[in-house]
């Protein structure tokens, strides 16, 4: 799991070259869901578009 704490790392730093903390929760948000749909599933979610 320590790849999973190293790859959330570089996610957050790289998230703080944007300026609105808004949207910097959500871009991690949808990563953190990402990752963790990967590892419940062992493969990449389906993507749905939830709100048109």
């Amino acid at each position: 799991m320590r790849w999973c704490n190293r790859l959330l790392e570089a996610i957050a730093t790289s998230l703080q070259t944007f300026a609105s903390l808004d949207i910097q929760k959500i871009i991690y948000s949808k990563s953190v869901l990402r990752l963790v749909a990967y590892i419940f599933l062992g493969h990449a979610p389906i993507a749905k578009i939830v709100f048109p």
